[in-house]
């Protein structure tokens, strides 16, 4: 069986990868990636791996604390904060992700699921 994750745990995804595995989908992770980068700033990229459930994923930290983390998928991406998980295929998918993320900002609350690292 094929995954549609990076299992190799001795490397992280290069950009070209990433786009051919996101496909139509790569665009909005950079969009995704930038529009967090204006919420908080500076805002630290930061590939890891999650073992072979998860692959890697991309987390998107201001120095300790997580913003979200962006999980790389065939012709998508999942976007978890907050404790849950979003698919993102579509602007459509991206703006209700964002509109989460920046009333989460606003209101000051903690960003991904209470953790720190």
């Amino acid at each position: 069986m094929v995954s549609d994750r990076f299992l190799d745990p001795r490397f992280p995804p290069t950009e070209h990868q990433l786009e051919r595995r996101l496909g139509e989908a790569n665009t909005l992770w950079w969009q995704l990636v930038a529009d967090a980068s204006r919420l908080r700033s500076p805002l630290f990229e930061q590939w890891r791996f999650w073992g072979r459930s998860h692959g890697w994923l991309l987390r998107l930290h201001g120095g300790t604390r997580t913003v979200l983390y962006l999980e790389p998928r065939d012709g998508h991406f999942v976007v978890a904060f907050a404790g849950v998980g979003f698919e993102v295929r579509t602007p459509e998918d991206l703006a209700r992700v964002e509109r989460r993320l920046f009333i989460r900002a606003a209101t000051g609350e903690r960003p991904l699921m209470g953790a720190t690292s």
